[in-house]
């Protein structure tokens, strides 16, 4: 699998978006994603996908065209086009690259304390993000996930992996689940942004009275969840 690294960042942001820029590499979980800097102030985010499916990269991109539209109390990255005013770039091996602006602020796993006020302002934040979605709508989000619970049956054929207390745990919530689960269809339900974990979310710099300034990383909403459903948490680290 084609590995990219910052200098080939540099390049794809050179050719397919006219942008002279100091690339470094950040952490993730699928994609390869790169801070660009084209001065002090001036900095944006490459990612680089090995996703085949391009109607699935589309559907981020559409999320986030959708919430730029938006009046929001926080920040949402935006899509910014290539050369060529394309969204996607296709580039090497079937990778894709997408460029959007960069969020500033401090990632919540950094930040001590997390004050009543600053946990107020995240409710609100996350509140107002599910409420704009329920309006949003894209094809690729009618897709199967093991991690939502609405799915969670094929855990049944694995349960003799586990013995003692550990299986009596699990059986229990299994039964639990398989009791509410009629109901739990009839829900309403739409697109989240279901990854909403301290890696995700971005706070102002202000030390006096933070609250939360951005929400990035948009890449596993899905519209099998009941609004309520903040989602499932894996990291996502920057610097």
């Amino acid at each position: 699998m084609t590995k990219f690294n910052p200098k080939d960042a540099s390049r794809i942001a050179s050719e397919h978006y006219n942008l002279n820029s100091e690339a470094s590499k950040l952490d993730g979980y699928v994609d390869d994603n790169f801070l660009l800097k084209t001065s002090e102030t001036d900095k944006y985010l490459l990612k680089i996908s090995s996703e085949e499916n391009k109607n699935q990269l589309d559907f981020q991109i559409q999320r986030l065209k959708y919430l730029s539209d938006k009046k929001l109390p926080f920040q949402t990255s935006n899509v910014i086009a290539n050369k060529n005013g394309k969204s996607l770039t296709e580039i090497l091996n079937k990778k894709s690259a997408r460029l959007l602006t960069w969020i500033p602020g401090r990632l919540w796993a950094t930040i001590n304390p997390k004050t009543e006020s600053l946990r107020k302002s995240l409710g609100e934040a996350a509140g107002n993000l599910t409420n704009l979605l329920k309006d949003f709508e894209h094809p690729e989000a009618h897709r199967i996930l093991d991690w939502d619970l609405a799915n969670s049956d094929w855990t049944l054929k694995h349960t003799d992996r586990f013995s003692g207390n550990q299986k009596e745990i699990i059986q229990y919530f299994q039964s639990k689940f398989s009791e509410i689960k009629s109901t739990y269809k009839n829900l309403s339900k739409s697109i989240v942004h279901n990854d909403l974990n301290d890696y995700n979310i971005l706070v102002s710099e202000d030390l006096s009275n933070p609250k939360v300034s951005g929400i990035i990383d948009f890449g596993v909403c899905n519209n099998e969840f009941v609004r309520s459903t903040f989602g499932s948490f894996r990291s996502y680290k920057r610097v």
